[in-house]
């Protein structure tokens, strides 16, 4: 009935292959039955909701009208879902439909895991236990859909118990076929370890550089002038008007971030600015003092919460981005510290620390080059 009812919608919205027309409300509201086929419809073109309206009656027996803006359980509309991420696992090589979830479940419990097939799943021709045979709770319905989802008596866990039937015997449209289909999918591509994923490490590199740069300037930059002839006042000031520059780059990069897709220009432009104030460290310490400082402090303070960013970027579960920022952090950090030390060693066998900002600006040169790799639209971390 429903599907009569928005037989004529879709070929409104959808045309024949043709490029998406412009929306006639008028047309819509013709196709809407209230009655037959209640609720809301919406219609976007791109971020732009171009036609939005709620019909009919909530309960066919009461009074209350649906309204926009309400919550919707997307129920079976996720079975949709599921089955396109399924072919593009598919098309990506990672699922072959005819093979046996023991496959990609070598734990599963289900009877007759090694016969099911992921297109049987699909079909519905399983014969997987069914939602109804389990126990009944309130308002006649099954507890399979009213227990925590951590319970033995839903999902997963019940869907894998006994049942009489042979996978492709019959059909019978039910949920545990797609609660199975998503742990399949899953599996396909499970999540990694990230000291096995390349691309972490790299991010580690990124921000250990990047931090060594300041933990070597808050170890080094006072002392350094106090070599130079500064009095110690002036140096402490000169360290102190970094750490402003560095608070205002934060803060800058917190406001205009959000413009920039692509973080390697930000990134890029906060090295140059680094990289200017280590050249005048080697060149002009003591003429250009001032300025340097104020551009190393602009520089550095950007990198670091650049690089967080740029991490985040990189995984889009959020459960697992703190795990993701407390590898690169740590790591980041384990190199950052060993920078003054280093600096501290040269120092001891070197007139001054102009070797230290040489090195630390052939790092933030390195830093440059890794991030060059993190393109727009790569593959996210798993």
């Amino acid at each position: 009935m429903i599907r009569v009812a928005l037989a004529p919608l879709a070929a409104l919205m959808l045309g024949a292959g043709a490029p998406a027309p412009s929306v006639d409300p008028a047309a819509v509201d013709a196709a809407l039955d209230p009655v037959r086929a209640p609720g809301t419809v919406l219609i976007a073109r791109g971020d732009t909701i171009v036609y939005e309206r709620a019909f009919g009656l909530v309960d066919p027996a009461g009074a209350a009208e649906h309204q926009l803006g309400k919550v919707w359980r997307w129920a079976s509309v996720t079975k949709q879902i599921t089955a396109t991420i399924a072919m593009q696992e598919v098309a990506a090589g990672r699922l072959d439909l005819d093979a046996p979830i023991i496959r990609y479940l070598p734990d599963s419990q289900a009877p007759n895991a090694g016969t099911i097939s992921s297109r049987m799943l699909m079909q519905h021709i399983s014969g997987l236990p069914r939602t109804e045979e389990g126990p009944v709770g309130l308002d006649d319905w099954s507890t399979f859909y009213m227990v925590d989802r951590s319970s033995p008596e839903t999902g997963r866990a019940w869907c894998e118990g006994p049942t009489s039937r042979k996978p492709g015997d019959e059909f019978f449209y039910g949920d545990c076929d797609f609660i199975m289909m998503a742990a399949v999918i899953e599996a396909t591509d499970p999540e990694l370890p990230f000291w096995r994923q390349g691309r972490a490490w790299r991010l580690i590199l990124i921000m250990g550089l990047g931090t060594s740069a300041y933990t070597l300037m808050l170890a080094w930059l006072p002392p350094f002038y106090i070599d130079l002839g500064e009095p110690r006042a002036t140096a402490g000031y000169l360290l102190s008007g970094m750490t402003a520059a560095e608070v205002t780059a934060g803060l800058l990069v917190s406001l205009t971030i959000g413009r920039f897709a692509d973080r390697r220009g930000p990134i890029l432009t906060a090295l140059a600015l680094a990289l200017a104030g280590l050249a005048g460290l080697v060149v002009a310490p003591l003429i250009m003092a001032v300025p340097i400082v104020i551009v190393l402090g602009l520089g550095i303070g950007a990198i670091f919460p650049l690089s967080l960013i740029l991490a985040m970027d990189q995984i889009d579960d959020p459960a697992r981005s703190g795990d993701l920022l407390a590898f690169v952090q740590g790591g980041g950090y384990i190199i950052a510290s060993l920078s003054p030390l280093g600096a501290g060693l040269l120092r001891d066998h070197m007139a001054d620390l102009t070797q230290a900002w040489v090195l630390m600006g052939v790092g933030g040169i390195l830093l440059g080059a890794m991030t060059l790799e993190f393109r727009p639209g790569l593959p996210k971390l798993r």
